[in-house]
């Protein structure tokens, strides 16, 4: 029984060796298979790769003066930007933190993108820029964009947006809700393997190297080199360069179907905006084979970037130059004996084109810092964001006697060479209206003619000439000069249009019309208000014999590839004012008077070798008396028009003395310093 027994389990083992040997061979076959048969494809999956086309940011087109020189270049700038990776949720909100606590550690001076209105402390509540006016309506409109509820609380935006995102709920308030800013962000910006998002813009070096340094904390950050703009003289001519900025949600719903994408930068204000269609450039494409996991393994540049074309202005940088520097120093020295804040503009512009040459506004403020100081200046009572050459309006005072002048002669109602016994005091129904002179001195300026009258800006001359003539013919001799509408100028929404003293704007704003308000506007008060630009074209269209040009900033498009002029704006007309020759030459013998012995500028202009026409002005606003001067010259064949005011400037001829200055740059010979450009550089100058 036992041999039995023996006999039957070494037969139960030979079965088993018997299956062990065929499952092996079969394992065995089956490795060999997958090895040998199957090893490329498995290969070529473990090794597949994403083809993708990414762009290649184009730089925008330069930005120089009327002789080539440069206001608005490029340079390479170091975007901080997340990429798409193959990673879990958790592991790039890991990213995020470990990045945002670099860019936000003690010391750094670096902002790093956040467009979720939503306070980082909590209790949450929602914030937004002081610049914003309406908060609440953009809080309604944010709560619209994005689904929620109206009566949604920033707490409950929170709570919807973690469990959105899958932000984990050990995280703090705080770290929730920065990771919950960089999530909103990229969600809106369309964020792809094509489309990485960009949190930190033109990163210094020191935060660059921070970042390489720390490269093994957040594998799906990266460093992106991108042109970005190059301001080479950062507080010059800043109100009309302007600046570019982030494409907002609105301008990308406007401007999609015109090939600009969720993270382009466009011209947000000045000729950066107006120029937008010849300063963007093409963007290129790049071919990038990457792992799926995420490893980027090959680049290819296929096709280059088309940079922007160059945009010449009319600008005249030495002429712009010393235009800021004399009004700078004027207000400066102007504010330091009142009591008020000061600013004031200067204009100057081709009379025999419309171009403008020169235009300052003070004060201004640096180009560079606007994001980072915007708040303060938003609240700087000076308002240094102002453009008052543009959108300034201003009293003209009796730099607006030449209007009256010519809609008196030209109607009839005055001879050029009549005489006039003036008194100090005009009466006119029940009201008495001095004349400057009268006032200050008690004296008159006896018997003139309206020639004599400008030259020395006696108000009881035009009193009766403004009586005689009416408002009506005034009003419409003013809008012939181009008062009381837009110049042209091609800053489209920047420019001020102006304001015309008549019966039918006064009633249009609630008022009543006085019959003795004729009198006021008749030199230059009531009701008129002009800007800078416009008193400085009025007064070039004085110049030239009556011809209203439009203003006009651009000078010329030219190619950055092959430096082909691509359009060469030309002179345009506005209107012709109609004047007579009579009216006109009255007019200017007494603008040539007030710089002559006994005028109200003579002592500015005398030994000044080119010989200008001129009418100064000063009209009483709240807290003091502006100070206005415009001029032209040379006054026998004229090239340059100039228009000057200065807020609480007391008088014109404070004003007087700006042009002055701006008018010796103009006609000076080239200077040889080195430190300031000059047409003798070797820089193109075009017709």
């Amino acid at each position: 029984m036992n041999r039995n027994l023996k006999k039957s389990t070494r037969r139960r083992y030979f079965v088993l060796y018997v299956f062990a040997a065929v499952f092996f061979v079969m394992i065995f076959t089956r490795l060999f298979s997958l090895q040998l048969k199957s090893g490329k494809q498995y290969r070529s999956v473990s090794d597949a790769r994403l083809s993708l086309s990414v762009p290649v940011i184009a730089p925008r087109g330069e930005i120089t003066d009327r002789y080539g020189r440069p206001f608005v270049t490029n340079r390479t700038g170091y975007f901080v930007v997340l990429e798409k990776v193959n990673e879990t949720t958790q592991e790039r909100h890991a990213s995020i933190l470990n990045v945002l606590k670099i860019l936000t550690e003690k010391g750094s001076t670096a902002e790093y993108e956040d467009s979720l209105p939503i306070s980082f402390d909590s209790p949450f509540r929602f914030q937004y820029p002081k610049e914003e006016k309406n908060k609440a309506e953009q809080e309604k409109k944010f709560k619209t964009e994005n689904g929620f509820d109206e009566n949604s609380t920033a707490a409950d935006v929170m709570n919807a947006l973690c469990e959105k995102y899958k932000i984990d709920e050990n995280y703090s308030n705080k770290e929730k809700r920065l990771i919950a800013g960089v999530r909103f962000g990229m969600e809106k910006n369309g964020f792809s393997v094509s489309a990485p998002y960009t949190i930190l813009e033109d990163a210094d070096m020191e935060t660059v190297t921070k970042i390489k340094e720390h490269a093994d904390l957040f594998p799906s950050v990266a460093v992106h080199e991108r042109p970005v703009r190059e301001y080479l003289y950062p507080q010059t001519a800043t109100h009309i360069l302007g600046r570019v900025g982030k494409i907002s949600s609105t301008e990308y719903d406007q401007l999609k179907n015109s090939g600009y994408g969720r993270n382009d930068y466009i011209g947000k204000q000045g000729a950066e905006k107006a120029f937008e269609q010849y300063l963007r450039g093409t963007d290129g494409v790049s071919s990038i084979e990457r792992k799926i996991d995420g490893e980027s393994t090959n680049f290819i540049e296929s096709v280059d970037p088309i940079p922007g074309n160059t945009v010449i202005l009319t600008l005249d940088l030495d002429l712009q130059l010393a235009a800021e520097q004399t009004l700078k120093k004027t207000v400066e020295e102007t504010k330091s004996s009142a009591s008020s804040k000061n600013g004031g503009s200067v204009v100057a512009v081709d009379v025999n084109s419309g171009e403008i040459l020169a235009t300052a506004s003070y004060p201004t403020y640096d180009i560079t810092e606007f994001s980072e100081k915007y708040n303060e200046m938003a609240e700087d009572p000076s308002k240094p964001m102002f453009n008052r050459a543009l959108s300034g309006l201003y009293e003209p005072g009796s730099t607006f006697k030449p209007i009256t002048t010519i809609a008196a002669i030209d109607s009839g109602v005055l001879k050029p060479d009549e005489i006039m016994e003036t008194k100090g005091e005009y009466k006119y129904l029940d009201r008495t209206f001095k004349c400057n002179i009268f006032r200050t001195k008690g004296i008159t300026h006896g018997t003139i003619n309206v020639s004599e009258a400008i030259g020395v800006s006696c108000n009881y001359f035009f009193y009766e000439v403004g009586r005689r003539t009416g408002i009506e013919k005034i009003a419409e001799t003013a809008e012939k000069f181009g008062l009381g509408s837009l110049t042209g100028v091609e800053l489209s929404g920047e420019e001020a249009k102006g304001k015309i003293a008549t019966p039918e704007n006064r009633e249009q704003n609630g008022g009543k019309w006085y019959p003795g308000d004729v009198l006021q506007a008749a030199i230059g008060q009531s009701d008129n208000l002009f800007s800078p630009l416009a008193l400085a074209n009025y007064t070039a269209t004085l110049a030239n014999g009556g011809t209203n040009y439009k203003t006009k900033l651009l000078k010329a498009v030219k190619s950055e590839t092959d430096e082909t002029i691509l359009k060469s704006a030309q002179p345009q007309i506005n209107q012709m004012a109609g004047a007579s020759k009579e009216a006109l030459t009255a007019v200017k013998d007494g603008m040539l008077k007030v710089t002559e012995p006994g005028g109200t500028a003579y002592s500015v202009f005398a030994g000044l070798p080119v010989s200008v026409a001129g009418k100064t002005g000063s009209a009483q606003v709240p807290g003091g008396t502006n100070g206005l001067f415009v001029g032209y010259a040379p006054a026998e064949n004229p090239q340059i028009a100039v228009s000057v005011v200065l807020e609480n400037g007391d008088s014109g001829t404070k004003a007087a003395r700006v042009a002055r200055e701006v008018l010796e740059s103009y006609f000076e010979k080239p200077k040889t310093d080195d430190k300031k450009p000059t047409e003798e550089k070797p820089y193109t100058l075009l017709p």
